[in-house]
């Protein structure tokens, strides 16, 4: 019971997301930013859905690579950001032009 009382503290201090952005962004084999850094703590969260013809990778980096990555996303996989990352998002695309749909949570 403790620890649900602890959650429940936390909840009530904790902001939470008023504004979200959606946007497709075209990813190639070149890797860019898809999700620029944030004034610390103004991000709450991001969800990545590969909806294009090819595999993707993300990294929590200005960078990201077919080796140095975050994580892979194979066509219609999707990724939610569980740790408030503030920093860059970069992606590329294995084998292709491809796109994804991204949902960034944030406070204003």
């Amino acid at each position: 019971m403790g620890l649900v009382r602890a959650f429940i503290q936390q909840a009530a201090v904790t902001s939470f997301p008023n504004t979200s952005a959606v946007t497709e962004p075209a990813i190639t084999t070149t890797s860019a930013v898809i999700l620029t850094a944030k004034p610390a703590g103004n991000r709450r969260g991001f969800t990545i859905e590969n909806d294009g013809t090819v595999p993707i990778v993300i990294a929590y980096a200005a960078t990201v690579s077919s080796t140095a990555r975050t994580v892979r996303l194979e066509i219609n996989d999707y990724y939610e950001d569980t740790l408030n990352w503030q920093g860059a998002v970069s992606a590329l695309s294995i084998g292709g032009a491809g796109s994804a749909n991204v949902t960034e949570l944030t406070i204003v």
